[in-house]
């Protein structure tokens, strides 16, 4: 069996997206998804826990001070520091079970590999290094920034994820599949030796 994960969904918990929790668990319910991530900008999904089984992974998106943006799963304790480094050291200290990802590495506006941060070689590889795995496929993504995110991949091996980041329900259009059922920090980790994207 193949278990298919969207990590990045927002519902109107988040500023951006229209669509409502009640919506967002009926269309969740009538996918072919397995499991969801409900990453809301700056709001740990703890809302969900009585709403839902174990279908739904909490977690938030991270808005930092530079606008860089990190996916934080597992965890609904929302931290508040807003360096980048000071943010990921912070969930690591306070959870051992958060998953926490880059998404959208390139993304100009909120990429933290982005052209405008002009980081260098090493500052680049300490990113990398320092987050759990690095969202190569995201459906809101131009294919450009995509295929950069996945050539950097090719180069490092780090874990990796993929998401749909929809905002209106139409969660599962990236996925990430594996034999591994997902259900806490280990087996996300575990599951990057058996993933398609």
């Amino acid at each position: 069996m193949k278990y298919k994960y969207d990590f990045h969904v927002h519902d109107n918990y988040s500023y951006d997206s229209y669509i409502t929790s009640t919506e967002l668990l009926d269309r969740f319910r009538n996918s072919n998804l397995d499991k969801i991530a409900l990453t809301n900008h700056d709001v740990p999904s703890t809302y969900y826990s009585k709403k839902s089984s174990n279908r739904i992974i909490p977690g938030y998106e991270k808005t930092l001070e530079d606008n860089t943006h990190l996916l934080v799963l597992f965890s609904t304790i929302f931290i508040e520091e807003m360096d980048f480094y000071d943010f990921i050291n912070k969930v690591k200290e306070t959870s051992q079970e958060a998953v926490i990802i880059m998404p959208h590495p390139y993304r100009t506006y909120s990429g933290a590999l982005r052209n405008e941060l002009h980081l260098d070689q090493n500052e680049i590889l300490s990113r990398i290094d320092i987050v759990d795995a690095i969202e190569v496929i995201n459906g809101k993504s131009t294919f450009e920034e995509n295929m950069r995110a996945v050539k950097l991949w090719e180069s490092h091996n780090f874990d990796v994820s993929a998401g749909s980041d929809s905002h209106n329900g139409n969660m599962g259009t990236v996925h990430f599949s594996t034999k591994i059922e997902i259900i806490d920090r280990n087996s996300f980790i575990n599951a990057n030796s058996d993933i398609r994207i």
